[in-house]
């Protein structure tokens, strides 16, 4: 049986309201010796889209000391679209 982690996920970014965005799915340092595969979806709630350039993930895994991702470039989240990104 698989084993199910607990995260908590917030963002930091001025121009989106909570519950504008939905984290769906998360991707968080998968069991392996490469890097990389990191990847998190969201949801887009709202009827325009968003730009998560500059948006901040910040995430914890249990009792790890909190990591964070930077979106550094554009990545539009359709109205009502989901998009992963990692």
């Amino acid at each position: 049986m698989a084993s199910v982690r607990a995260i908590q996920v917030t963002f930091d970014c001025a121009t989106i309201n909570p519950g504008d965005l939905v984290v769906t799915e998360v991707m968080i340092d998968p069991a392996s010796t490469d890097t990389g595969l990191e990847w998190f979806e969201v949801y887009n709630t709202t009827a325009a889209p968003i730009d998560l350039a500059g948006l901040v993930l910040t995430y914890r895994q249990g009792a790890t000391a909190p990591r964070t991702h930077l979106v550094r470039s554009s990545v539009v989240v359709p109205a009502g679209q989901a998009v992963a990104v990692g």
